[in-house]
């Protein structure tokens, strides 16, 4: 059994208190989310080149084709109701390709993402969303149940890594700063299905990154031009909670074998560390039940 704390996984991923520079938190805190530019050297240092990994994702999504993405739904996505129809969607990458563990352990990621959760976390899913031309809109949401008092702790964090960057064009995410110190839904303070008047679109370089606190409010917008937006979200959550999609499940034994201490604790998929007792835990089950499962692209 391993003895693995959280404090020397943090060191042992080169995480050091000067990481984060002030206007870094200040980012986080205020804005509820913070862009790292191109971090095309951390890759190189990983052995990871963008064009390698831009076509290694184009051959998966050829060879999945509607199936990507299905880990942990199962039971819902078919052929004639996909997951995701205006985008590609991978699942599962920490399994299917060693060059994607490279993207859970990103040093100046997890001390922001500590800085965000503030107690022990684990990473959740590996996955990648690219829109298809036409598509990829969405209607304003978050990535986590919402608090109920400002008192609450924040407890999830998602992370982008555009491997294409974004541009307008392409459907640069929408992100309305500030967003995340609200309590409840989206829903219960605006109409999710409009452009908000706050809203920033965030154009980034190829490499960049961006850390946001999962109850900012944000939204995909369209991909007008088909150009590529290759994307790989990381999800991260306090280390008490479910994953979205249960690494134990859907790792295999080999693959936790290959991984480092340091992986496996991310991961959460050492013996010691407790079993899910979900295959996906999302907050979209709880939204549904609320508000429904209709879904209309924003108004432009």
């Amino acid at each position: 059994m391993s003895t693995y704390k959280f404090e020397e996984m943090m060191a042992a991923a080169g995480v050091t208190p000067d990481l984060l520079q002030p206007k870094d938190r200040k980012a986080l805190d205020e804005s509820g989310y913070l862009i790292l530019p191109s971090q095309t050297e951390f890759f190189r240092s990983r052995g990871i080149e963008l064009s390698v990994l831009r076509d290694l994702i184009d051959r998966m999504i050829v060879e999945e084709g509607w199936r990507g993405g299905i880990e942990g739904k199962e039971k819902t996505v078919t052929a004639e109701k996909p997951l995701d129809p205006g985008s590609n969607r991978l699942g599962n990458l920490v399994e299917k390709k060693p060059h994607f563990r490279a993207f859970i352990s990103h040093p100046k990621v997890l001390a922001a993402v500590h800085h965000v959760i503030k107690a022990p976390f684990k990473c959740s899913a590996v996955d990648m969303r690219n829109p298809k031309k036409d598509g990829g809109e969405q209607q304003i949401h978050i990535d986590w149940l919402p608090r109920t008092s400002v008192d609450d702790p924040f407890e999830c964090v998602f992370v982008g890594f555009f491997i294409d960057g974004m541009t307008i064009e392409n459907g640069a995410l929408r992100i309305i700063p500030g967003t995340h110190e609200c309590c409840d839904w989206p829903n219960e303070y605006i109409d999710v299905l409009t452009r908000h008047k706050d809203e920033v679109r965030v154009e980034v370089e190829p490499g960049s990154i961006i850390v946001a606190n999962a109850l900012v409010w944000h939204a995909g917008a369209c991909n007008n031009t088909g150009a590529p937006r290759r994307s790989i979200y990381v999800d991260y959550r306090n280390r008490r909670l479910g994953q979205l999609l249960n690494q134990k499940c859907y790792l295999s034994t080999n693959t936790i074998e290959d991984l480092t201490e340091l992986e496996r604790y991310l991961l959460a998929v050492r013996p010691e560390d407790p079993n899910d007792k979900t295959l996906s835990l999302g907050p979209g089950e709880t939204y549904r039940a609320r508000y429904g499962n209709v879904y209309i692209p924003p108004k432009e």
